[in-house]
């Protein structure tokens, strides 16, 4: 029964919440489109922040598991790549987690 009472708060939180997010959301697009670039495709940041974050971070996970499984092969083939691994299993997910501002993919 408490569960159900919290699953049922939060979402009425997270509906409410989308309308005053979604007023705002024009000027901050705006904003984000002059430091960004074009921001047609944005999201809502409750969207961002509530979905797609969590999804990045346990993909960010896995791409951490597959750059230590396939680290010393690379290393044999290409040691000077590394680098471009990380950023392509790990660093790009995770950047965009935690360094991206919400709502600019």
């Amino acid at each position: 029964m408490r569960s159900t009472t919290t699953t049922i708060l939060t979402l009425a939180i997270l509906a409410l919440s989308a309308p005053a997010g979604a007023a705002g959301y024009e000027g901050s697009s705006q904003r984000l489109a002059d430091k960004w670039g074009d921001c047609r495709e944005c999201l809502p940041p409750q969207v961002d922040a509530v979905i797609l974050r969590p999804l990045a971070l346990v993909g960010g996970l896995f791409g951490v598991a597959a750059f230590s499984a396939g680290l010393p092969f690379v290393a044999i083939a290409d040691a000077g790549s590394l680098g471009d691994y990380f950023d392509a299993t790990v660093g790009d997910s995770m950047r965009y987690v935690f360094v991206d501002p919400l709502g600019t993919h």
